[in-house]
């Protein structure tokens, strides 16, 4: 684990992020600064794919259930077998295209 995240990194997470939310990984960074890019990659994806899935079902979805719908529906496994992959192709990993890998 690093002990200080590249800004890059988290710039580029949260590049989508709108001005007037709050953001979950900024305050993780914040708080916990021994953070691996694994972590903060998939746990960005779970928040994209908790959005995603409460405008689906037209309802709020709070953070235990996305993660539990993340896990139950394959998407960690899935997110370790690509993670794994492109880190072990040396490409640089972007979030975007990593999540809809991951949940196609």
């Amino acid at each position: 684990m690093r002990k200080n995240l590249p800004t890059v990194l988290v710039n580029e997470l949260c590049e989508h992020c709108p001005e007037d939310h709050y953001c979950i990984l900024k305050e993780l960074c914040v708080q916990c600064a021994l953070l691996d890019d694994r972590f903060m990659i998939q746990m960005k994806c779970i928040e994209i794919f908790k959005y995603e899935e409460g405008k689906r079902q037209q309802k709020h979805i709070d953070w235990n259930e996305a993660s539990f719908l993340w896990v139950d529906r394959g998407y960690a496994k899935r997110f370790a077998e690509v993670y794994d992959e492109i880190v072990q192709s040396g490409k640089d990993i972007h979030l975007r295209p990593t999540y809809r890998t991951v949940v196609q």
